[in-house]
């Protein structure tokens, strides 16, 4: 087996949920101001690829906000700029975990 085949056969693997559906879709923009989108754990497992939580940044690079919000449910959380880091890791750690449906297209 040659070194590409062996990534595309992960890279396939990757993009199926727990029930085995593929989660790939085309592509479509993200919302305005979004800078970094984490895929939800009900997401992940419906293939709902809207189902995310996004962060959007606020103001000028130096003295602005980043703003955290989960798509489906709503929570949020507002930082600094200056503390990305922390507003990353709510950000990461609240996907992995909530379990909100996406509310369907009207």
């Amino acid at each position: 087996m040659t070194t590409q085949s062996r990534i595309t056969g992960t890279a396939s693997q990757a993009a199926r949920n727990a029930t085995g559906k593929s989660i790939t879709a085309p592509h479509t923009p993200w919302p305005e101001g979004v800078t970094t989108r984490f895929l939800t754990y009900m997401g992940e497992l419906t293939g709902d690829l809207n189902a995310t939580v996004d962060i959007v940044d606020t103001g000028i690079p130096t003295d602005g906000f980043s703003t955290a919000i989960c798509r489906p449910c709503g929570d949020s959380t507002e930082h600094l700029r200056t503390h990305r880091p922390s507003l990353l890791s709510w950000a990461q750690e609240h996907a992995v975990t909530c379990r909100a449906l996406a509310q369907p297209a009207a």
